[in-house]
């Protein structure tokens, strides 16, 4: 038998400085036997020459492994370290946990007693601090388009779900059904999607918690030209100066991607918002929105202008795939593509092409001010289009 911690951590420590932590509790040393060239360490500690604790680490973590307790508490978790005191000796379990303890505080962490699931530090070090009230914003707006037919049925309630693994800030806190009046989410994921089902023509939107603003979801009624929905989120800009809001955010946009079946989904920066200090609004004289790709419920094509991130599968994976710009990674049967690792706005974005101005991806595929609809359209999305001019 053992009582056993884990410490989620966001950075690692070298040797040196997992044995100065460990040194700095009173009477602990590392004891002979240890690994400390190989990756993960393996560490036996001893107390005033007795056998303490064991500490096994670092071992990668995947974001969608970790605990949601411990995502909603800390960013960018990335490693862990196993501290286990072996055996009967109870009087070690307290210096383990001030060992651990430090350990969370060195590496920016989280220290799980894996026996009663206590975390240290018990209250969340995830804040993103809001613009002051009518500040103006740029913001990160964006869309996932799925087929009514391919979508799961529980499409909500993925999207709560990989919400916990990746980004807790995307849990609403209220929320509105076609004309009833903001709700409060409680945790009621079942609740929250007997609402969404009630509203077929309407949908549902909700305000979560900055730096995510919003979401909403198409309603899943037949009332529209053709049977392209989309499930569409706002992000403040200034959160994804922090790598670790990226990260986060991209784990988030393309698991969503996938589990929804897109097969197409973008990330754009909209320009000239502003805060009311509930939720972000629109402003005639300087908003730059990021429009969508459906007008009137019917789908028009690819926006000419490039996105700083975008998700291809199906049909249109193969119509990009070979023209691509940037970084792309494939992630089960669709691909990702990023035009810079920062968010950049268009302007930024078409200077940054190969030849400046230039489109992102075939023309064809693109609609604009002069183009209201592709020249080229998937086979699979043409049902209920009407011919073209």
């Amino acid at each position: 038998m053992s009582y056993d911690f884990r410490v989620y951590s966001s950075t690692t420590l070298d040797a040196d400085t997992l044995g100065d932590i460990v040194a700095s509790c009173s009477g602990l040393g590392i004891a002979s036997g240890s690994d400390l060239d190989s990756i993960p360490m393996f560490v036996p500690v001893e107390r005033r020459g007795k056998y303490a604790f064991t500490i096994d680490g670092p071992q990668a973590e995947d974001p969608g492994d970790v605990p949601p307790e411990v995502t909603a508490s800390m960013l960018g978790i990335s490693h862990s370290y196993d501290v286990s005191v072996e055996g009967s000796n109870s009087a070690s379990i307290p210096v383990a946990l001030q060992f651990v303890k430090k350990l969370a505080k060195a590496t920016t962490g989280v220290a799980v007693d894996l026996q009663t699931s206590e975390r240290w530090p018990a209250s969340s070090s995830r804040k993103f601090v809001k613009p002051p009230r009518n500040q103006e914003i740029d913001i990160v707006s964006i869309y996932w388009y799925y087929l009514l037919d391919e979508a799961p049925k529980d499409l909500l309630l993925r999207f709560l779900q990989l919400a916990r693994k990746y980004l807790p800030e995307a849990l609403p806190r209220t929320y509105s059904a076609g004309s009833r009046k903001l709700g409060t989410y409680a945790g009621d994921d079942e609740g929250l999607a007997t609402a969404y089902a009630a509203e077929p023509f309407w949908g549902i939107r909700a305000l979560p918690t900055p730096p995510v603003l919003n979401f909403a979801f198409n309603g899943t009624g037949t009332y529209k030209e053709s049977d392209v929905r989309m499930v569409m989120m706002d992000v403040d800009r200034a959160a994804l100066a922090d790598p670790r809001w990226r990260d986060a955010l991209q784990r988030f946009f393309i698991e969503f991607a996938h589990s929804s079946n897109s097969f197409f989904a973008s990330a754009e920066v909209a320009r000239g918002y502003f805060w009311s200090g509930k939720e972000v609004r629109s402003q005639p004289s300087t908003t730059e929105a990021a429009f969508t790709c459906l007008w009137s419920g019917t789908w028009c094509g690819l926006r000419e202008w490039p996105q700083w991130w975008t998700w291809f599968s199906g049909p249109y994976k193969d119509l990009v795939h070979d023209s691509t710009v940037g970084e792309t990674q494939t992630h089960g049967n669709g691909l990702f593509h990023a035009l810079s690792s920062e968010p950049r706005n268009r302007d930024e974005l078409y200077a940054a092409m190969p030849v400046p101005g230039t489109t992102w991806v075939p023309e064809a595929l693109t609609f604009g001010d002069k183009a209201p609809r592709a020249r080229v359209i998937p086979e699979g999305l043409l049902k209920a289009l009407p011919p073209s001019p």
